[in-house]
């Protein structure tokens, strides 16, 4: 329901967050999925669905500048996106 909708990443060890996905006006972060194996790496999947979902006052101010945009580009808002994160070797734990 906002302006920016983020997925956001919390590190126990040092109480840090990190911003690893950034949505679209409108749009659900979703489908989040940790791997912990694939060929020995590692990877953090996410997506977003329904881009440009506009439901409140908020979105009013916004959804003449962005809905076009996000129609170009999220095939008249039928469209979304998937994406992961890699690049960190599994660990093994003893």
């Amino acid at each position: 329901m906002h302006v920016n909708n983020f997925l956001w990443a919390y590190d126990v060890d040092t109480r840090q967050h990190s911003r690893i996905l950034s949505c679209p006006a409108g749009a659900e972060s979703t489908g989040l999925q940790g791997v912990d194996d694939i060929n020995g790496w590692t990877y953090i999947l996410s997506n977003f669905q329904h881009p440009a979902d506009w439901e409140t006052p908020l979105h009013d101010k916004i959804k003449s500048t962005l809905d076009p945009l996000i129609r170009a580009n999220y095939k008249d808002r039928y469209g979304a996106a998937v994406g992961y994160i890699t690049g960190l070797p599994q660990t093994t734990q003893a």
